[in-house]
């Protein structure tokens, strides 16, 4: 019974690791983006949800301004009491307080510059480590992502003829040069492309959309890749480095020997 069980559990996680995560593209006068998985819709963007969004927001500002607006009487009055028994201890001791400012002001001041070097240094070698482990992974996950049913049109105009002939120049040189782009980086699949030109209307009107899709299994396998070179690069840079200082200090002992036995 148990191997029933643990048979189903992992024939689950295989066929949830086989599945796709889908993007649905929609670009027109608004923009429509909907990730799915396993037809479940995961997030969505559209004029609609932004307006909930918005709704949404507008109701939390009336209940803050309301707590607000209850809770300044409260605090207005211990602010009060806070201020005077502030302003009758300064008075005592006005010496020592300026005094103990400007020593605090040094001090950060001088920690703050130690530890900005250092910062710095720490900071672009986890950078250079980050980008030198992530250049493989990151080619193999774009080279497994399927752009499908690729539709654009779109009808290019201007003010006159002559701006509307360089507009659709220039997107036609642009949509191709994306497309030749696209074609050498990730598996496409065109659908439909028309580009056209209104000499009449002095709008560019266009419509654009696709729908992007790639495995849940091959987007784990690279981030699982990412860390282990992560892993691997940061190992050797820390044995170069106390390889390193070893030979440093050996250096410097070398010649003290040899003065010795002079």
């Amino acid at each position: 019974m148990g191997w029933i069980i643990f048979a189903d559990i992992l024939l689950i996680i295989i066929v949830a690791l086989c599945l796709s995560v889908s993007v649905s593209v929609r670009i027109d006068e608004d923009i429509r983006i909907k990730v799915k998985y396993a037809g479940v819709t995961i997030f969505s963007v559209s004029p609609e949800d932004e307006a909930k969004k918005k709704a949404k927001a507008k109701k939390k500002r009336k209940k803050e301004k309301q707590s607000e607006s209850n809770s300044k009487s409260d605090t207005e009055t211990l602010g009060g009491q806070d201020k005077a028994a502030d302003s009758t201890e300064n008075a005592d001791n006005p010496d020592n307080s300026a005094a103990d400012e400007k020593s605090a002001k040094a001090g950060k001041s001088d920690k703050a510059k130690s530890k900005s070097k250092g910062s710095l240094s720490d900071n672009w070698e986890m950078i250079k480590t980050l980008i030198e482990s992530a250049s493989k992974p990151v080619k193999r996950l774009i080279s497994h992502i399927r752009v499908a049913d690729l539709f654009i049109d779109i009808i290019a105009s201007g003010e006159d003829a002559a701006q509307a002939a360089l507009n659709y120049g220039k997107i036609n040189w642009f949509v191709h040069s994306a497309i030749a782009f696209l074609y050498q980086t990730v598996r496409l699949y065109v659908k439909k492309i028309n580009i056209g030109v209104d000499f009449t209307s002095g709008n560019t009107e266009y419509f654009i959309s696709c729908k992007i899709r790639m495995r849940l299994s091959t987007a784990i396998g690279c981030a699982l890749w990412f860390l282990v070179r992560t892993a691997k690069l940061t190992l050797k840079k820390t044995q170069s480095d106390i390889t390193g200082g070893n030979g440093t200090a050996a250096a410097k002992v070398a010649p003290k020997t040899a003065k010795k036995g002079i």
